[in-house]
């Protein structure tokens, strides 16, 4: 968790170090300028008949983060997994096995991202006076939760990629046309994170290679790139079933897609329910079948997929092609034989 989120962490900082820096920081500047308005200001408050070595803590942790007022003000919250809880409690381990206890992993995390927010607005508060609403300190806290998965998931496939290309000659990698009397649907997607923008492409073809059909469509809104993907998988799947196809294999280069799509088990993550409709169309088809291939075998979806990102609609080819990937596509089905 003490990974900078570039590194696919949390970004955690050490809270211990950093509260003891800090505080031994302002400790110094205090004997340093003993007249200075902050060093009057606390030893009004805290040693006033003494000197700084006199000084107690007055605060505990539990304190700061769950029954202050301030706090609570966040934990009502509506968006707060413990919004009706009470505030009583004052021992931090019994409280942490209180919640891994009633609230689900998910609810667990988010508790401990708000947690890790109240404390940096405490610290933000009291050494920059800076104060963040509740509900936009909540609102940061799950965003930073999504942002941390989103970046352990980019990690997963990097290493996944790395992995492959250890074990494979990606050189001779190239598409192969389907057995007769089975058409190959190829699906890809290209992300414009900037934009929040996919480009999704699918391209059919028959055991000839002849090209039965092509699409290209973009939506709006998406930045992981494993979303994108299923929900490239979801358009190539649903054009597949609307021409009619009883013999299909579908193949694309996201091997987390593919394998979340054949696994069978509930899946957790944020594209969860476009693998559901996938399931839900493929399990009623006896004769179809979805696999991985590399990228190199998926050249024509994938350059499909960058032509759909500038465009505003759907466009689907019938026993066509965008002219930008006929000669592509006359390679594969000569030289691929």
């Amino acid at each position: 968790m003490g990974e900078a989120k570039n590194n696919g962490g949390l970004g955690f900082r050490d809270f211990e170090c950093f509260n003891k820096a800090l505080l031994a920081k302002q400790c110094w500047k205090m004997l340093k300028h003993p007249d200075s308005l902050v060093a009057r200001i606390m030893k009004e408050k805290y040693f006033k008949k003494g000197g700084l070595e006199d000084a107690k803590e007055t605060e505990t942790f539990m304190h700061d983060v769950w029954s202050c007022p301030a706090a609570s003000d966040v934990w009502s919250e509506k968006e707060s997994p413990v919004s009706k809880w009470g505030s009583a409690e004052d021992v931090f381990v019994e409280w942490w096995m209180k919640l891994n206890k009633f609230l689900k992993e998910e609810e667990v995390e988010v508790v401990a991202c708000i947690m890790r927010k109240i404390w940096m607005r405490r610290n933000s508060f009291i050494f920059e006076k800076k104060f963040e609403h509740p509900k936009n300190l909540i609102t940061s806290a799950i965003q930073g939760l999504l942002d941390f998965k989103a970046a352990q998931e980019n990690v997963l496939l990097l290493q996944q990629k790395a992995q492959l290309l250890r074990c494979v000659d990606r050189s001779v990698v190239k598409w192969v046309k389907p057995e007769e009397r089975t058409v190959k649907a190829n699906w890809d997607a290209a992300v414009d994170v900037r934009n929040r923008k996919v480009g999704i492409g699918v391209a059919v073809r028959d055991s000839t290679g002849e090209v039965l059909a092509c699409l290209c469509s973009c939506f709006d809104n998406i930045s992981n790139p494993s979303v994108a993907e299923a929900v490239g998988l979801r358009r190539a799947v649903l054009l597949c079933a609307e021409l009619g196809f009883s013999n299909v294999i579908l193949e694309g280069d996201s091997k987390v897609v593919v394998n979340a799509t054949i696994s069978g088990e509930e899946i957790e993550a944020e594209y969860g329910n476009i693998i559901e409709d996938v399931r839900r169309v493929i399990n009623g088809r006896l004769n179809w079948g979805i696999r991985f291939i590399y990228r190199e075998a998926n050249c024509i979806a994938h350059k499909l997929a960058k032509l759909a990102i500038n465009s505003s609609n759907e466009r689907v080819w019938i026993e066509d092609s965008p002219i930008e990937i006929k000669n592509d596509l006359l390679k594969e089905k000569y030289c691929n034989d």
